[in-house]
């Protein structure tokens, strides 16, 4: 229950007034104006005290009325999803983990990277045109791979294959969506059960969920011509469901960081030793700071070494690489040496087959 006067409190102190509460907590109303009747608005909006406000020839009592002259709207473009991406440019602002591209336009991906690139705190993730997938029996690795030259080569991108066919509980539909919105929850889903620096793919942590069925379902030869050009593999496999089937980041470079746990170990790095450092900010610049830095860094990567994600480490924050001119310049070096830990992509298992006589310890001898 609100109130119609201007200075009404709730049970937590806070204004409860009508058009405060519309506008300050609904995602989706926003108050314009009272009620247009002059019989039932009269007095809305003074304040409480010495105020009898009316509702037609009821008084004093609760007004209740529903919405009317909505409409459906029609389907987002790529420059509204466009503007959208835009408003979380500022990493200061918004705490970001993933951007979910949603549909295949080159240009909402290429935005996303962009600010991607630019924040160096999340990745973007972003599926093929609905075109290339969906009704295109035979062309559909051919089209990605068209698709993928016209999106930005970058280690903070990850893209997908595919579309999945699910169901629409909101209006009781079946549609096509692009499956990068799951790649996401597969990254969710190893932050959650994991850290951030394992894969998000695999018939564990790369289960795609609420599908009916995909787009198209590659096979070996096709995800291997997917994976070459970075593009991660999503298909059906009897028994084992529906996987993401690849963990490369959207680069052709030969880097550690084209693997999406390895970017987003230096990501979780980043940011975790990066709020350390703002501490350091405005202290004395001397070897007792520069010492209390390196023991608070050294704890944080014994710990990430301690959760698989890296295997060794080197931290250098002393007088060799803070010499007087940069000290006397009021600045601060800290050089970080880390080996990654990498996923695995590719098996390779020997049986031999041996004489019913052998013995297995002189074998392998």
């Amino acid at each position: 229950m609100v109130s119609k006067a201007s200075d009404a409190r709730g049970i937590d102190s806070g204004s409860n007034y009508y058009v405060s509460v519309v506008n300050n907590e609904s995602q989706y109303i926003r108050w314009a104006a009272h009620p247009e009747t002059t019989t039932i608005a009269i007095n809305w909006g003074t304040a409480a005290n010495g105020t009898a406000f009316t509702d037609g020839d009821d008084g004093n009592v609760a007004y209740d009325d529903s919405l009317s002259g909505g409409l459906d709207g029609t389907a987002i473009t790529a420059s509204e999803r466009i503007a959208g991406i835009d408003l979380i440019a500022n990493k200061f602002t918004f705490d970001v983990d993933v951007i979910i591209c949603g549909q295949g336009d080159a240009t909402v991906a290429n935005k996303a990277i962009a600010i991607a690139e630019a924040r160096k705190d999340c990745v973007a993730v972003f599926s093929p045109l609905k075109s290339d997938v969906v009704a295109n029996a035979g062309s559909e690795s051919t089209d990605i791979a068209t698709w993928a030259d016209t999106v930005t080569r970058s280690t903070y991108g990850i893209a997908d294959s595919n579309w999945k066919y699910a169901y629409d509980k909101y209006n009781d539909v079946y549609v096509w969506v692009p499956v990068n919105a799951d790649v996401a929850g597969c990254i969710a889903r190893v932050d959650a059960n994991l850290d951030p620096w394992f894969s998000p793919a695999g018939y564990d942590n790369g289960r795609i969920l609420n599908s009916v069925r995909l787009a198209w379902n590659p096979a070996e030869t096709e995800r291997d011509a997917l994976y070459k050009i970075s593009v991660n593999p999503v298909f059906s496999q009897p028994g084992r469901g529906t996987v993401l089937f690849g963990d490369k980041t959207f680069t052709q470079k030969k880097t550690t960081f084209s693997r999406i746990n390895v970017r987003r170990l230096f990501i979780t790095m980043q940011s975790v030793i990066g709020d350390s450092a703002g501490d350091v900010l405005f202290d004395q610049n001397d070897a007792s700071t520069r010492q209390g830095f390196v023991n608070i860094v050294e704890a944080y990567l014994r710990s990430v070494q301690g959760g698989r994600g890296i295997q060794d480490f080197r931290v250098i924050c002393d007088e060799t690489n803070n010499p007087d001119e940069i000290v006397s310049a009021n600045g601060f070096v800290c050089d970080i040496f880390v080996q990654p830990t990498f996923s695995v992509n590719f098996i390779q298992l020997n049986f031999t087959s041996v004489a019913g006589a052998a013995a297995f310890a002189e074998i392998g001898g």
